[in-house]
Order: structure tokens, then C-alpha cells, then sequence
């Protein structure tokens, strides 16, 4: 209305507003308004599965008697009979123990010169078919011994006869192939692959042994992997590929990159989904065939938070596609391959090696303690052996898009589901995570349909960052819908 000339202000209106939005992305490392709706960006130990944010897997015990180490694992090795039997191995500098199925049990050494690495020599190895005996072989080096030998299902492992110390050994044609390695003199080749006989892995010096030196390769040796066709070759700092010609064990060697390589031994893994490492600048790289790509997302994070690159390494959980970077004892990110995203977690203990094993013909990742306790996944345990574990997310905030406005957080909506009884709590902060002005807790029972929590905040601020949280039960939260009032601008 005017009168005289004046306009009368019109008062204040409410307006109604929502959001509905699946908390789906992944982490982030942008923060505050930066971040995209539906991201992580902090918290611990939820994953994405099936279109939902999850509580992570627990971690269950492997075997009744834990441990026959005397120090702390150094490797986790896999070890596959002729007639396919598992049998999971677990190494540390000075003993070696194998599970039967059932139980742990130790493996004597036959004579006087056993494992003597330290902690820092990482064990690697793979398995080799040994004709005489008509059985698998799993060849083990810790790059201070010459490698070893155990004959699947024994009690006792032995030196490999003739075979040099080396870094890594995989295999490739019935032949394991020893990289970086010393000979018998003492000399060292860093960059020298050597192999024996074809389907003798005891004779490094007959016909059809031999070896390559990658004489143009910068940096030593690090990592060795079998590819179909030929292997890769990783030093600290470069990458190659050996491409096997014709009938002969002859190999035409070409670089990948000159200017990336594995410079951590250990935080190296080949999956089904490619050969991922750590490089120098804090980055993961992911190598599939000839093409090498950064996988984004943690790097900065990386950067601040990584103490120890050389103690870093990689744990692939194939049942829930799920490749585990851990690192500093505890913390870790997983990356989600089937949906191209980071989630961060915090196990309940210090985790030394990883590894897998199949369970009920499907493969789980492993996770062994720095006391030599083999735990696994497991979706029914929501635990890490027997302790449990924060689940948290912190997300995105939302109605961020307007920060001269005031809202008021009237009505959230949860759309959960629980495999087992659970707790579950919903907060919300209104300075970007500083403190929580808000807080419910909702118990779930065990349910696998999807239902809605509704509640009502009563919350005002200039916007809202969601904090799920959990210490019990195996949940999932499909979309979430907070709905505002727009308490209008000041005059």
C-alpha cells in the first residue's frame, strides 16, 4: 500500500522447501559449500553397496589358534595345491605359518638358514608347478635370503635350489621369474629378471634358463606381476612391460611410463580390475594393460595424513569390490571400482599385511594384526574381532546455495533398511560440522525392505550439515529429505 508517497514493507513470508538426495558420492576433499550433495567429507567405515551407504563389513577370526609367529607379518601369500586346495600363508622375518582349513600351523625350516629378514623385509611370492613331485610350489623371498620353497600342505620349507636373492618373484609360463636380484657371487643387479628351466623351478642354470637386464631403466627394481602375454616390470622409478615372442622365453621389453614408478614395494596389488600402487606424489595409480591413470579423490588427504608411504599397502576385497589402501597401522580408504569412488574407514586394530582367501568359492579380503591375528570380512559380523567399531559420515551440507537467507530445518525423512537390529543417529550442525545443535537416535530392526524415519528438527540456520553415526548392527541409508522454511531477509 502507498500512502504519501511511502511503501508500506511487506512483511516476512514463510516458503517451503526440500531436498532429497541419496548420500551415494563418495568422499570428498572439498570442503563446506564446495562439496557435492550426497558426499563424504569426513568420517569412518561406511562404504557404498547397492546403491546405499553402508555400514562396512566387520572383521571375523581365521582359525581357532591365532598365531605361530614370533614377530610381526611381513607377508600374506596365497597357496594353491595341484588339486586346487587353499592354503593361506602368513610370514614374518624369522617363521613362517600356513592354514590347513581348519587351524594355524608352523612350518619348520630344513636346516640352518630359515627366514632372517627384519621387519622392513616385506615377503612376496607365488606359486610354481614342481613336475617331479607333481605339485605346486610357493616360492617366497624377502630380498635378504634366497627364496624359499614349500610344498603345498607340508610341514617343512627349504631354500629353492640355485635360485639368486630377489626383491619380488612371480610366474609367468611355468617358469618363476626373480627380479632385483644378487647372484651367487654376492653382485647385485637391480635391474635384472631371471628365470629357470620351464617347469623346474630348481634349475636356474641348465637349458632354457636365462636372464634380461633392463639396462635403460632408471631406478631399481621394486615389483614384478604376470600379465597374459608377458609381465610387468616396476622400478622406483619407471615402469616396463615384457612381451614374450614367439615359441622361445625371449621378451621384447618397452616402457610404459618414464616417469612414474612403484617406489613402495609394498603398497602395490594386482587385481581383476588392474595393478594399483602408491607413487612418490601421494597419488594411487592404477595400471590396466598399457594404460596408467590416476585414481583421484585422496591425494591431498594423502599428503596430510600419510606418515609412512613405505609401510603403506592395499587390501582387495573382491566379494564387495572394494580395494582397501591402508596405511599409519589403522587408517585406510576404500575405492568402490564398480562405482569409481573413494569412502574412508578406521579398523579396530593395527593392521600389518592383507591379502585373500576363498570362502565358500567366494574370494574375501584379509586383514592380518601386527600380532599375527588373520581376521576376514564378514557381512554377518559387525565388529572388528570382537571390538567395535564408529560408523560415521559426515555429508555434504545442504540449503547452502543462498547464504543471506535463514531456514529453518522443520521435517528430515530417512529412508533406511537393517540386515540385522541396529541403532542409528541422525545430527545436524549449523557451522559446517564445528558442533551439533541436533541429534536423534532410531532403533532399526532387522528388516531388508527400505522404510522412512520422519522426524521434526525444529532447527534454525543458515544451512545443515547432515552426521549419520553408528556403533551397532549392519544398516543402510537410501535417501535422505530434510525440508525447510525460509524465515525471509532482514529488512
Amino acid at each position: 500500500m502507498t500512502r504519501l508517497g511511502f511503501t508500506r514493507p511487506s512483511r516476512p513470508r514463510s516458503t517451503n522447501t526440500s531436498v532429497s538426495f541419496a548420500p551415494t558420492v563418495g568422499f570428498t576433499e572439498n570442503r563446506d559449500v564446495g562439496a557435492p550433495l550426497g558426499s563424504i567429507t569426513s568420517g569412518q567405515n561406511c562404504w557404498v553397496h547397492r546403491g546405499t551407504l553402508e555400514a562396512r563389513d566387520g572383521l571375523t577370526q581365521v582359525g581357532a589358534t591365532q598365531t605361530h609367529l614370533s614377530d610381526a607379518p611381513t607377508g600374506y601369500l596365497r597357496n594353491f595345491s595341484s588339486v586346487g586346495t587353499e592354503f593361506p600363508v602368513v610370514a614374518s622375518a624369522a617363521t613362517v605359518q600356513f592354514f590347513n582349513g581348519t587351524d594355524w600351523s608352523a612350518l619348520s625350516y630344513v636346516g640352518a638358514d630359515a627366514l632372517s629378514g627384519t621387519s622392513l623385509n616385506n615377503v612376496f611370492g607365488d606359486d610354481v608347478y614342481l613336475q617331479r613331485n607333481d605339485e605346486n610350489l610357493l616360492l617366497f623371498t624377502n630380498n635378504v635370503d634366497g627364496v624359499f620353497a614349500w610344498e603345498s600342505g607340508t610341514a617343512i620349507y627349504s631354500s629353492l635350489t640355485g635360485a639368486p636373492i630377489a626383491r619380488d618373484i612371480s610366474t609367468f609360463d611355468e617358469r618363476p621369474l626373480a627380479w632385483n636380484i644378487t647372484d651367487s657371487s654376492g653382485s647385485l643387479f637391480v635391474n635384472r629378471v631371471q628365470w629357470p628351466v620351464r617347469n623346474d623351478p630348481e634349475d636356474w642354470t641348465g637349458l632354457g634358463s636365462g636372464h634380461d637386464d633392463l639396462v635403460y631403466a632408471r631406478g631399481a627394481g621394486t615389483r614384478i606381476f604376470a600379465i597374459p602375454g608377458g609381465i610387468i616390470l616396476a622400478t622406483t622409478k619407471e615402469i616396463w612391460q615384457g612381451e614374450q615372442l614367439g615359441g622361445e622365453f625371449v621378451f621384447r621389453f618397452s616402457v610404459i611410463s618414464d616417469e612414474i614408478g612403484i617406489p613402495f614395494a609394498k603398497a602395490a596389488i594386482q587385481t581383476s580390475q588392474g595393478i594399483f600402487f602408491l607413487g612418490d606424489d601421494y597419488n594411487i595409480y592404477r595400471l590396466q594393460g598399457q594404460q596408467l591413470q590416476p585414481v583421484p579423490g585422496i591425494r591431498d588427504t594423502l599428503r596430510r595424513t600419510l606418515s609412512s608411504p613405505a609401510t603403506a599397502f592395499f587390501l582387495w576385497h573382491a566379494e564387495r569390490q572394494q580395494l582397501f589402501f591402508i596405511y599409519d597401522d589403522t587408517q585406510a580408504f576404500a575405492f568402490d571400482a564398480a562405482n569409481n569412488l573413494w569412502t574412508p574407514h578406521a579398523f579396530a586394530f593395527n593392521v600389518a599385511v592383507a591379502g585373500a582367501r576363498l570362502s565358500s568359492s567366494v574370494e574375501i579380503g584379509v586383514a592380518v594384526s601386527s600380532a599375527g591375528t588373520t581376521t576376514e570380512f564378514s557381512s554377518t559380523v559387525t565388529d572388528d574381532d570382537g571390538t567395535a567399531f564408529l560408523q560415521q559420515a559426515v555429508l555434504a551440507p545442504v540449503f547452502t546455495a543462498d547464504p543471506s537467507r535463514n531456514w529453518f530445518l522443520s521435517e528430515q525423512r530417512l529412508e533406511v533398511a537393517a540386515a540385522s537390529a541396529s541403532s542409528l543417529s541422525l545430527s545436524f550442525s549449523t557451522d559446517f560440522g564445528g558442533s551439533y545443535s541436533y541429534n536423534t537416535v532410531f532403533a532399526l530392526s532387522a528388516n531388508s525392505n527400505s522404510s522412512q524415519i520422519r522426524d521434526f528438527p525444529k532447527l534454525p540456520g543458515p544451512h545443515f550439515t547432515p552426521r549419520i553415526e553408528s556403533l551397532t548392527g549392519a544398516w543402510s541409508v537410501r535417501r535422505i529429505t530434510p525440508k525447510v522454511q525460509s524465515l525471509g531477509e532482514a529488512i
